[in-house]
């Protein structure tokens, strides 16, 4: 029995343990990011205003009920004094009044203009997640390339610098020229400067993404290359009809014509009930239950007020066909540079590896003394170059396809 106890622990104890080195994913660090943004925060704060306004028409028949108490106490001359008599004049007048709105015939349109408020509300949330989460994947997705540029350079530079020092134990026993010693350390000076450059452009990225965030960048941050792969491999969608600006516009359109109706309501039918007591006694007379009919036949106010919002649909209206064709002309632009970057991706991958076969051609020359060791440190130096343009492509790509994905609302 002692024996499961233990091993039911220690079963526990490395899942445990399991967690706690688990790596930090991408969904998790977005999540926390959107979890700890005060934009979203305050943007879900309003949309909930839209909400209560919306709860409030759809319950625009609740009744109010209100009483009212006046306690009154008349002055009184004597023929000795003058003053009051609280006791013998106080006199008490209680009014009850309950009313409720039971119809109206704009309640469907108001109701659908706030609808389309409360729905334009929430999509303000869905925009800034989007963009958080797209900015946040664009930078950790660049970072995972780079990170993996540094480790392949840093690589090569290891092998540069054996050959570097083959080459001065050539020079020292007179085998090689100096120049090539010269030649071969700027060539490894040049490479330095490029691994060093990245590091710091790695550094800014980290910044500008912990800007973003709101919180440190993780340490542990696990990113399979091969998601950015595919999401740089990904079919583009060509179409802006999903896109979430696009819709909130929309949706303030429909708002802004639902608007048009409600700036005229004719008709209204009210339920009320009222009674009076004086000095505490309910009166009969003054107790009353009746429907009240208001016909708001002809209102100038409301003539303008119907201009007013016909002349603001048609500016929304027009907004929107404006934001449209912004956005057709964003996309094709960027569908554009997504093309010619996965082109120059292609050539750039043709030439890496003619690159790696020249620098096994280096080797097998260098192996029977017809090239040096300089042309070898040239070809390493030529091979980590085109890994680096081909990185710098694949960032492109990155930022380029997931400003398509904002476009067409597919993230």
């Amino acid at each position: 029995m002692k024996i499961k106890v233990i091993a039911a622990a220690v079963a526990v104890f490395c899942l445990n343990s399991g967690a706690a080195f688990a790596d930090t994913s991408l969904n998790d660090y977005i999540e926390q990011s959107i979890g700890n943004s005060f934009r979203i925060k305050s943007l879900m704060s309003q949309y909930d205003v839209e909400k209560i306004r919306l709860e409030q028409e759809d319950k625009y028949y609740l009744p109010s009920f209100k009483i009212d108490h006046t306690t009154k106490t008349h002055m009184e001359d004597g023929p000795e004094e003058v003053g009051i008599n609280p006791w013998d004049n106080r006199k008490h007048e209680s009014n009850v009044n309950l009313r409720s709105n039971i119809w109206r015939d704009n309640h469907n349109d108001v109701y659908s203009m706030l609808a389309s408020k409360a729905d334009a509300a929430g999509m303000n949330v869905d925009i800034e997640k989007s963009n958080i989460r797209a900015q946040i994947t664009t930078s950790v997705y660049n970072i995972s390339l780079y990170e993996s540029l540094i480790r392949e350079g840093e690589d090569i530079l290891a092998k540069a610098k054996k050959i570097d020092a083959d080459i001065r134990d050539k020079v020292k026993g007179g085998l090689a020229k100096a120049s090539d010693s010269t030649t071969a350390e700027v060539l490894i000076t040049d490479m330095e400067n490029a691994i060093l450059a990245t590091k710091l452009k790695i550094k800014q990225l980290r910044l500008n993404l912990e800007q973003v965030s709101g919180i440190p960048y993780p340490k542990d941050m696990a990113v399979d290359l091969t998601t950015v792969d595919a999401l740089i491999g990904k079919k583009a969608v060509g179409d802006v009809q999903n896109n979430k600006s696009l819709r909130k516009k929309a949706l303030e359109v429909q708002a802004a014509n639902k608007a048009i109706d409600t700036a005229d309501n004719w008709m209204s039918v009210d339920l009320y009930a009222k009674t009076k007591a004086d000095n505490l006694t309910l009166s009969r007379s003054e107790s009353e239950v009746g429907i009240m009919v208001t016909l708001d036949l002809f209102n100038p106010a409301n003539y303008w007020k119907d201009k007013t919002a016909t002349s603001q649909y048609k500016s929304e209206q027009y907004m929107l066909d404006q934001m449209r064709e912004d956005l057709k002309l964003s996309l094709e632009s960027q569908l554009s540079i997504l093309d010619s970057n996965r082109r120059l991706l292609e050539s750039q991958e043709a030439s890496i590896t003619i690159k790696r076969d020249l620098i096994q051609e280096r080797q097998n020359e260098y192996q029977i003394n017809v090239t040096s060791l300089y042309e070898l440190i040239q070809a390493w130096n030529g091979y980590y170059l085109a890994i680096q343009q081909k990185t710098d492509t694949e960032a492109t790509l990155v930022n380029t396809m997931l400003s398509i994905d904002v476009l067409t609302g597919d993230i």
